[in-house]
């Protein structure tokens, strides 16, 4: 391209330098941008997996095992059989900042640690054993999460935070915040979950 422009004359010369100047001055610019921005989009996954790495996940065999405790306590009661939710964010979320801190304050699940959740623990037994008084809409289900504590490395030392709830049937638990004084307060759970536990579900 300088050849040739050369060959027309020597002001093109100039002209030709300038083009070249501002296209490779231009050109720089968006490497550097495309790199900051693959930069910012890396350290962003990065910083969200190391949150997830440090703060562990659920253990969902324990929590079936948890859960078939449950089951078996309600049916040596003779007790209605209530159906389990599978995957409840209010328990799992609430469960996993009580194994971040050890503990919350928090009335709407109970929670309680454990070196081994498969043993049924006086938490486990009162909610299983639950009875909803006559005449009354009573609960139908429950979730269960169980989540490892942080730090927390060696078999010997493991232990777990286990999170529990009863629910409503999914018409009265929409009824009751929806119709009643509950109206607005369905999510007030989630000012008691932790940054690093948000969406751990």
């Amino acid at each position: 391209m300088f050849l040739f422009k050369i060959s027309v004359g020597a002001t093109p010369v100039v002209r030709a330098f300038r083009i070249a100047d501002h296209s490779v001055e231009e050109s720089a610019i968006n490497r550097s941008m495309n790199n900051i921005r693959v930069f910012v989009i890396g350290c962003t996954a990065l910083l969200f997996t190391c949150a997830q790495t440090s703060q562990g996940a659920n253990d969902r065999q324990l929590e079936d095992a948890v859960a078939n405790k449950f089951f078996e306590i309600r049916a040596g009661a003779n007790l209605p059989r209530l159906s389990r939710i599978r995957s409840r964010a209010e328990v799992e979320e609430i469960t996993c900042t009580a194994a971040s801190f050890g503990g919350i304050r928090n009335t709407r699940v109970t929670v309680y640690q454990t070196s081994d959740p498969t043993i049924p623990s006086p938490e486990l037994r009162r909610l299983a054993l639950h009875e909803t008084p006559e005449g009354k809409a009573g609960y139908t289900r429950f979730a269960v999460a169980v989540w490892p504590v942080r730090g927390d490395k060696s078999a010997a030392e493991k232990s777990y935070w286990v999170g529990i709830k009863l629910y409503l049937s999914p018409i009265w638990e929409l009824l009751t915040y929806t119709m009643t004084d509950d109206i607005g307060h369905q999510n007030d759970w989630t000012k008691d979950v932790s940054s690093n536990c948000r969406g751990m579900h």
